[in-house]
């Protein structure tokens, strides 16, 4: 009973994380996929359930393991302690060279994916206090930003590829 009601207060943030209305998805990665990962690893309700305590912190600690548990959603929950990626950037490289993954299929940076942690966690505090009087927030700055009079996701704020990578057409 414990892990149903720690995995109950987790669903908000893990919505909001695996995609959602408000947020981005991961390409080919459904909700069952999420769910059972989190099932199979319990160990990070803990860091859902920090997601939408706060409408724009997120300590350095939780986005790592934000990131290792989504190298496990990636890995279809067979990943060991030792092959965890600790960084979305290593494990955009392990998956495209051990797998050879098209590119679509890739997780994101670690820049756009910490973009992405803003959102959910943005998004999980409006779930999480949905009944509150008043929320004094904005979603400016928590992986939003405004343009010409709309409020639109921030994708990434560094490149994706390093500039030395010329591509040519085959």
């Amino acid at each position: 009973v414990p892990i149903c009601n720690e995995l109950a207060k987790a669903l908000p943030a893990l919505h909001a994380s695996s995609g959602c209305d408000t947020n981005s998805s991961f390409f080919g990665i459904g909700k069952k996929r999420w769910l059972a990962s989190i099932v199979k690893f319990p160990e990070f309700l803990e860091t859902l359930n920090t997601l939408g305590t706060h409408p724009s912190e997120i300590t350095s600690e939780i986005e790592k393991k934000c990131m290792e548990f989504t190298s496990i959603v990636y890995c279809d929950g067979t990943s060991s302690m030792q092959q965890r990626a600790t960084s979305m950037n290593s494990l955009r490289y392990r998956l495209f060279t051990r797998r050879n993954f098209a590119s679509e299929r890739l997780p994101p940076t670690d820049n756009a994916f910490h973009q992405h942690l803003l959102r959910a966690n943005y998004q999980a505090y409006i779930w999480t206090h949905a009944t509150d009087n008043f929320l004094n927030c904005s979603p400016i700055g928590n992986g939003w930003e405004m343009d010409n009079g709309s409020i639109v996701p921030v994708r990434m704020t560094s490149p994706s590829a390093p500039s030395l990578i010329v591509f040519t057409q085959c």
